[in-house]
């Protein structure tokens, strides 16, 4: 009867084990292919998403495929892609900003200054959203780039350009 107890007990813990380990990222299948998905577009410490267009679709869609499980490896997945549209809106307003002709401003809707601006705020939603889901992936292991206080900086040096600019541009129209 007590070894029947003692197997039971530990039948329950390894199952709590698991579950645990699963949830903080450690055996699941989705952090291993975010990790592998990083290492392809060589994300990291140097850049935390793709610098072009293209590569940003491509990772953009990458992400989409995988089967996150835990709910650090959905918020990782939702953190990356966030960062991904803040790199889209970020080239967008710098082909924006370099049409505008500061002898004759333009404040149409369409046009660029309006257009940059939009850009800008844009990549500051995503910005801030990304910064602000940083704590969902604290137990998530491999991602120490997202994880530390340098992220926290980068961001905020991020946010506050961005902000810079969208005063500047809302100063012009």
């Amino acid at each position: 009867m007590a070894l029947i107890r003692k197997m039971l007990f530990f039948a329950i813990l390894l199952g709590v084990l698991y579950i645990v380990a699963t949830n903080m990222g450690f055996l699941g299948e989705g952090a291993q292919k975010l990790r592998a998905l990083d290492k392809q577009f060589s994300v990291g410490e140097e850049k935390f998403v793709p610098a072009t267009i293209t590569e940003l679709e491509q990772y953009k869609n990458a992400l989409g495929e995988i089967d996150a499980k835990s709910e650090a490896e959905k918020s990782m997945v939702e953190l990356k892609l966030g960062l991904v549209e803040m790199q889209k809106s970020m080239l967008s307003m710098k082909g924006h900003l370099e049409n505008i002709n500061y002898d004759e401003i333009d404040c149409r809707v369409a046009g660029p200054i309006v257009s940059a601006r939009q850009n800008a705020e844009q990549a500051l939603v995503h910005a801030k959203g990304a910064l602000a889901k940083k704590s969902s992936v604290a137990g998530l292991e491999g991602f120490s780039y997202i994880t530390a206080s340098s992220f926290d900086e980068t961001m905020n040096a991020v946010i506050s350009s961005l902000e810079r600019q969208v005063n500047s541009l809302k100063t012009l129209c």
